[in-house]
């Protein structure tokens, strides 16, 4: 699956939504959207995964791997976050390559 992060919950939503009518798909089937207020179910064949990047983080929180992604997209995030999103994933990319 591909994470992609906005920094906001309404940017997400957009961008998920541009994705839904492009691809011709409905929400939650191929691409989904979680947010800190109302998460989705996303299905097992979903490819892409928008999020905050407060998501991001709170995922990193329970899996520092973030073994459930092939891809991480940073589109956009919070300069406060956006240090601790590199870190986590440096870490990340560090302990799956040994």
């Amino acid at each position: 699956m591909i994470g992609h992060t906005q920094p906001r919950r309404i940017a997400a939503r957009t961008v998920a939504a541009a994705n839904c009518f492009r691809t011709q798909q409905s929400s939650g089937s191929r691409g989904g959207l979680q947010g800190c207020v109302s998460p989705i179910r996303l299905a097992r064949d979903t490819y892409i995964k928008l999020m905050t990047d407060g998501i991001l983080l709170a995922e990193i929180q329970g899996d520092h791997t973030l073994s459930a992604y092939d891809t991480i997209i940073i589109d956009e995030a919070h300069e406060r976050s956006l240090i601790l999103i590199s870190a986590r994933l440096s870490q990340a990319i560090a302990s799956q390559a040994a």
